[in-house]
């Protein structure tokens, strides 16, 4: 079971290198962005293609903004809307990397809090990340793939409830054709002459 697990993270891992955009992409898509009316321009589409308001309002935020979800831009015609569930944490396909460093703060974390030390796992906030109600988190961002889900954006939060056994809520996108009008215009937004 573990072999077949550790292989489907390989060949979904060589799909993505596939798939990923270049550093002049990801130049391309921040500067778009960092226009006011393009990114207005850009939350409006998404949000007639069904993406999530809650999930709008958050990414629109984020600097630069929907960082996590240039790939998905520049790809838009290969992604239906995000819809809101709950998944699995066990589900979730987290990178060795991730998983190393995210284990050695959360082991700190243990570690401090036994010994009576001033532990902080949250920046800024003195909650023990073992007593997460994980229902009350904001959504995780994933991709849905053959063998689980890949991680857009909440790695802290996927790590903690693979560390609970828990389920949490999640903006899943699944891979699937998307032929709506608004593709387009998302489309021609990030072309090379809109920089």
């Amino acid at each position: 079971m573990r072999t077949m697990t550790i292989k489907l993270i390989l060949e979904n891992w060589r799909q993505y290198l596939n798939e990923m955009i270049s550093m002049d992409d990801v130049r391309r898509v921040d500067a778009v962005l960092s226009k006011r009316e393009n990114l207005n321009t850009l939350v409006s589409l998404l949000s007639e293609l069904g993406w999530p308001k809650e999930m709008l309002a958050t990414h629109s935020k984020d600097t630069p903004p929907f960082s996590e979800f240039r790939n998905t831009l520049l790809n838009i015609d290969k992604f239906a809307a995000p819809k809101l569930q709950t998944v699995d944490s066990k589900d979730l396909l987290l990178d060795p990397e991730t998983i190393a460093d995210r284990k050695a703060k959360f082991d700190k974390y243990v570690a401090d809090k036994k010994a009576g030390k001033d532990a902080l796992y949250f920046r800024n906030d003195p909650r023990d990340p073992r007593e997460v109600d994980f229902s009350k988190l904001p959504p995780i961002s994933v991709v849905e793939v053959e063998g689980g889900y890949e991680m857009a954006d909440g790695a802290h939060r996927a790590f903690l409830a693979q560390q609970a056994g828990a389920k949490l809520p999640a903006y899943v996108l699944s891979q699937e054709p998307n032929n709506n009008p608004v593709v387009k215009q998302i489309k021609e937004l990030f072309n090379e002459t809109n920089p």
